[in-house]
């Protein structure tokens, strides 16, 4: 009998990881989008020859945005959920013109334009973090320099 409590114990804490990796797979399909429209939209504007493509970034808990010309990737952003969820479409809009900017060398380069900044960047991925800020994107991994 000890044997097969070990094993419906062992289920019950895969069952818990699953619900629990399931629910973060919940939230992050909860970002509102019409403000994920919104951003991609501001970038098709200001890279017109480029094809705009998001997904979710389940890395950084956010929301990634490749843009592409002909078949290859030139620019990537991902905007944390936190961003998404605590601004409204207007105000999101208004920081893409206007982010404080850590380019990846650690260099803090004042206010720019996402777009200015993309160019700058050419295909490394930048993250927009909150309170609206944009650095160069880190993952959680402890041999990784600190997030913004």
């Amino acid at each position: 009998m000890g044997h097969a409590r070990g094993d419906v114990d062992r289920l019950r804490e895969k069952e818990a990881r699953l619900f629990s990796s399931s629910s973060r797979l919940c939230y992050k399909s909860r970002m509102d989008t019409r403000k994920i429209a919104a951003i991609g939209a501001a970038l098709e504007a200001d890279f017109p020859d480029c094809t705009v493509e998001d997904m979710d970034d389940f890395d950084r808990d956010g929301r990634r945005f490749n843009l592409i010309r002909h078949t290859h990737i030139v620019h990537r952003v991902t905007f944390v959920s936190e961003f998404i969820d605590d601004w409204t479409t207007e105000q999101i809009l208004a920081k893409l013109n206007a982010l404080p900017c850590e380019l990846p060398n650690g260099l803090h380069v004042g206010e720019l334009r996402l777009a200015d900044a993309l160019r700058m960047a050419g295909t490394e991925l930048l993250t927009v973090h909150n309170p609206g800020r944009l650095g160069p994107s880190f993952t959680s991994s402890p041999t990784t320099r600190e997030r913004l």
